[in-house]
């Protein structure tokens, strides 16, 4: 699976941006969508403050790969971030999740999170 900003990752060990999963085929008009919502709420925007944006490839998405890529960019991209929330959120079969499959069984996604020394160690799980 392809990854972007994954250099900064390596590099910091940290990420100061929402991270997206997306369908191969929509991977670039996700990132583009992130940076126009960034650019647009702060025009200084830095690679210390949310750059680059982190989109993860999803394989097994059921769609025809050219309709994923017509009907994912900026606004949706807009819509889910404005529904962003520090609240409990779905997990299971939402969002990617349909589309995933382990050890040959219907998977899902997942979440996990810690508080440690005033930080926030968070943890995805798409399988």
């Amino acid at each position: 699976d392809e990854t972007t900003a994954l250099n900064m990752l390596e590099d910091f060990g940290a990420l100061s941006t929402p991270i997206a999963l997306a369908p191969a085929s929509a991977v670039g008009r996700v990132y583009d969508g992130f940076l126009d919502y960034g650019f647009g709420h702060d025009t200084g925007l830095g690679e210390d403050e949310g750059w680059p944006p982190a989109v993860i490839a999803v394989d097994g998405v059921p769609e025809p790969a050219v309709s994923l890529h017509a009907a994912l960019g900026v606004a949706q991209v807009e819509a889910a971030l404005s529904m962003a929330t520090s609240s409990l959120v779905d997990e299971g079969q939402v969002g990617v999740g349909p589309s995933l499959a382990a050890f040959g069984v219907r998977a899902g996604i997942g979440t996990a999170s810690r508080r440690v020394d005033g930080g926030t160690v968070g943890v995805l799980v798409a399988a």
